[in-house]
């Protein structure tokens, strides 16, 4: 593989890092991201390299193949590693994933009350920063603005939980299919006003209905399904 060869090469000091960069954002754009995971953890540990890149890179990918243990471990390195340049926001979401999904909580605890501290201290982080913007909004401003909405995300899966724990015994799906419905609706049209297609590399956030089902439905899948026996502790 060229790009992994440029990327150890020692005579490359500075290149080997762009084309490695190249490659990450590849294999994240291609969904590979089991070679993503492996790839950041073997920097990370084998190769003694903890990079902020990685270690967000390790969060995301363990995140999108719900590998809630490298997750765990990805946080706990940061809480030890002071030095790292990790933004708050990013690492209070990830605290908020582990949180929802990486432990368990008494069936009666909703999930709103397990995530929204987290919320909380996310939006003040995206808040201080976004002080601090330009007038001239470019995409290097994006991942920012893709975290307001992944918060908002966090949040509607607890509202889904309150309506599945307040109607499911009252017999009420109806109910539930049309609230769902109506909250696709608004995100959909809220996502077009603030994210046009020219911000985008490759335009996969052009159909934003689609990026939005796939990552709730695969998110409350995983909640309807979950075995407590396998849950991270």
């Amino acid at each position: 593989n060229f790009f992994l060869y440029i990327w150890h090469n020692p005579f490359f000091p500075h290149e080997n890092r762009l084309w490695g960069k190249s490659w990450m954002n590849c294999m994240s754009e291609l969904g590979q991201w089991g070679r993503l995971l492996e790839f950041s953890k073997n920097k990370i540990y084998h190769e003694s390299c903890i990079r902020e890149d990685f270690i967000t890179s390790a969060m995301t990918s363990s995140w999108k193949l719900l590998d809630f243990t490298s997750l765990k471990q990805m946080l706990s390195l940061i809480n030890n590693e002071p030095g790292l340049s990790i933004d708050a926001y990013v690492v209070h979401y990830y605290k908020a994933i582990l949180a929802l999904f990486g432990k368990s909580s008494p069936k009666n605890q909703r999930l709103l009350e397990i995530i929204n501290p987290h919320i909380v201290k996310g939006f003040k982080s995206i808040d201080s920063k976004m002080s601090r913007l330009p007038q001239v909004i470019t995409s290097s401003h994006l991942p920012l603005f893709r975290f307001i909405h992944l918060f908002a995300d966090l949040h509607e899966i607890g509202k889904y939980n309150l309506i599945r724990l307040d109607q499911t015994s009252s017999g009420a799906p109806d109910t539930l299919a049309l609230s769902l419905t109506n909250d696709f609706m608004t995100i959909h049209k809220l996502w077009r006003a603030h994210y046009p297609d020219k911000f985008d590399k490759l335009s996969h956030w052009s159909d934003v209905t689609c990026f939005r089902a796939f990552t709730v439905a695969k998110a409350l899948g995983y909640l309807d399904n979950i075995n407590p026996k396998s849950i991270v502790n």
